[in-house]
């Protein structure tokens, strides 16, 4: 199932980077989180999780509290 239906824009190799990197040291992040820490518009950070999870390399947890959505690696 996919969470994330953003949209079509194709993420830069620089963010699938940023993103992949930092979800390595800090496991189990929200998109917050990552635009916070990785210094990227969240419509980048979407758009790059989008592309990771149409790869099949995340993980995307729906939780009912904040953060709503829990991002992790395969």
């Amino acid at each position: 199932m996919h969470f994330l239906t953003f949209t079509k824009l194709k993420p830069k190799p620089e963010h699938l980077e940023k993103i992949i990197s930092y979800l390595k040291v800090h496991p189990s992040s929200s998109t917050t989180e990552l635009k916070r820490n990785c210094g990227m518009t969240m419509t980048a950070v979407k758009c790059t999780l989008q592309q990771l999870e149409n790869e099949g390399r995340l993980i995307l947890e729906k939780q009912v509290k904040p953060p709503k959505l829990n991002i992790t690696l395969k």
